[in-house]
């Protein structure tokens, strides 16, 4: 059976939808949502501070953390840095540059770095920081599909709806629960049905996304790309015709800032033209919701 879904259908059934982190320093710095013209206008005030005066490093990485939030990544890096080298490493500056150094490079794309500054982040005693490291540890392993680096993040004991615990980390607990069921086997393993290694995938519509047809787990599909799509995410009534079981629950937050309850799952396979990608992660949630709101 051949199940078509597109926006407009109530019944949708599969989108590539967008994952969300925040290492925002909210408690410090409140930006709120201005405007484009008056993000230019606070970066080029930013800017013009930093070269009219001799800042000291705290108030380089306070402008590092402004920038930061502002979009300006590559000034925020380079200001950051600065202070990383020059400040002795028993500085109460280090904990806060490593941690917004290593947001930096999640952000821009650079795991290796971000690894190795939220491990450092994790290895100064009593850092005020570590909680928050350690979501951005699990996030990093997430988007380099190295899940068994994250088996001893936390305790199997520690419950995604700890009272105790802050949002940021119930949403890491549920999104490391999903990532210990793939300890026995590599998620995301690649099998080309031909020597090429490529795949010419036709588009199905274009409107109002591209949609291309694919098998998840043995059944045709059509799938609907979101080009700044994080992981699969699967109508939850489709989900549990397929098979797929539900790991753990947490909160999304989807396009014009919609919160909705998704689910963990873990798929067997997705097949398109000349490719099949097995054993990897989904969310499950009614997405009815994207048609009717």
């Amino acid at each position: 059976m051949k199940v078509n879904c597109h926006i407009k259908c109530a019944w949708a059934g599969f989108l590539f939808l967008a994952s969300t982190m925040s290492f925002a320093f909210a408690e410090e710095i409140t930006v709120g949502t201005p405007s484009r013209v008056e993000c230019i206008r606070m970066l080029d005030e930013l800017n013009a501070s930093l070269k009219t005066t001799q800042a000291s490093y705290a108030e380089q990485l306070n402008c590092a953390r402004r920038l930061y939030e502002l979009g300006n990544l590559a000034h925020a890096s380079e200001l950051v840095d600065e202070v990383l080298n020059n400040v002795d490493e028993n500085s109460h500056l280090v904990e806060d540059a490593l941690f917004l150094s290593a947001s930096i490079a999640y952000l821009t794309g650079d795991y290796e770095q971000a690894e190795k500054r939220y491990s450092a982040v994790q290895d100064i005693p009593d850092s005020s920081l570590s909680a928050k490291a350690k979501v951005g540890l699990l996030h990093t392993y997430f988007q380099t599909n190295q899940f068994h680096k994250a088996d001893t993040l936390y305790s199997a004991n520690t419950e995604p709806n700890d009272a105790h615990a802050d949002r940021e980390t119930r949403s890491a607990i549920a999104m490391w629960n999903m990532m210990r069921r793939f300890s026995e086997n590599e998620p995301y393993q690649i099998a080309w049905h031909d020597d090429g290694n490529q795949a010419v995938i036709p588009f199905v519509a274009m409107s109002p996304l591209p949609v291309i047809e694919a098998e998840v787990n043995g059944r045709k599909i059509n799938l609907l790309l979101d080009t700044g799509g994080g992981i699969l995410m699967v109508d939850s009534g489709i989900a549990s015709s397929l098979g797929i079981a539900e790991i753990d629950s947490d909160e999304g937050i989807y396009a014009g800032g919609k919160t909705r309850e998704f689910s963990y799952g873990k798929a067997d396979s997705l097949t398109l033209a000349g490719v099949t990608l097995h054993s990897f992660p989904i969310e499950m949630t009614p997405v009815s919701w994207i048609s009717t709101d």
